[in-house]
């Protein structure tokens, strides 16, 4: 069972299968035993967090997308400085 977000378009570090890495608070494969834990994988970041900006977009949800904006552009920063 899936308890969280699919993050869409994202292959697991670990297994290399597409599409299994979800959020819930972290970001973990419902495929094998990969998580997040204390080393960040930007790009899967990145791409949640350009997921979520999609979803509020279409929702007119200004105030997500003013939050989802500042997130990004944090990660973005860091993934040009870590790629």
């Amino acid at each position: 069972m899936n308890y969280g977000d699919l993050v869409k378009g994202q292959v697991c570090p670990k297994c290399r299968r597409l599409d299994t890495i979800i959020y819930n608070g972290n970001y973990w494969c419902n495929r094998c035993e990969w998580s997040m834990g204390n080393r960040a994988v930007h790009r899967i970041i990145r791409a949640y967090l350009i997921q979520r900006y999609i979803k509020a977009e279409a929702a007119g949800n200004e105030r997500e997308l003013a939050r989802i904006s500042f997130y990004l552009a944090e990660y973005q920063d860091k993934e040009a400085t870590h790629a």
